[in-house]
């Protein structure tokens, strides 16, 4: 299957823009994982960008065992979430994370997806670089993490440090940092 062809044999490996961005890539991408056999996911962290296709993603994830809780369950991060309001309420009810940028906060539906985001689920990102061979300083990197939290905070009617402190116990949470 092919969302099991980028793990290497290590505690843990990340799969990063599992793609299924379009109603033909995702029917490949569907029977390509769809092979019957064991995905050795456990523990693993799955950062999927899913345009137009949450729903499909979810319905994969689901038929490989992915979405069912226990402490081996993979860390599913949707990356810049775009599906239907229904997908995102699916995706929240399984535990998934979502990780928000300052670009998705630039719209009416980002930004109240955005607010339905639980904290313990909340995750931030740059996104960058924006555009390719563009620079990047990590001073601007975190000046946008900052507006970010910050316009987050505003959606939810809290401090933006209560915004932080989540994210940081997320991210601890997702990748093992101590």
């Amino acid at each position: 299957a092919i969302l099991c062809t980028f793990l290497v044999p290590a505690p843990v490996a990340y799969i990063s823009a599992t793609g299924a961005t379009s109603a033909r890539s995702t029917r490949r991408w569907r029977s390509r994982t769809s092979s019957g056999k064991k995905c050795p996911l456990a523990g693993r962290v799955i950062s999927i960008h899913a345009v137009r296709s949450a729903g499909t993603v979810l319905d994969v994830l689901e038929s490989h065992g992915l979405l069912i809780p226990n402490p081996d369950s993979p860390a599913i991060i949707f990356h810049w979430f775009s599906g239907t309001s229904d997908e995102l309420v699916r995706a929240r009810n399984v535990g998934c994370y979502f990780s928000v940028n300052e670009r998705m906060l630039a719209s009416k539906r980002g930004r109240e997806y955005a607010r339905q985001i639980p904290l313990d689920r909340l995750l931030l990102e740059t996104d960058a670089p924006a555009e390719a061979n563009t620079e990047t300083s990590a001073q601007s990197l975190i000046k946008s993490l900052t507006r970010t939290s910050m316009r987050i905070a505003s959606l939810k009617n809290c401090d933006a440090k209560r915004i932080e402190s989540a994210v940081l116990a997320n991210a601890h949470s997702i990748f093992g940092l101590r």
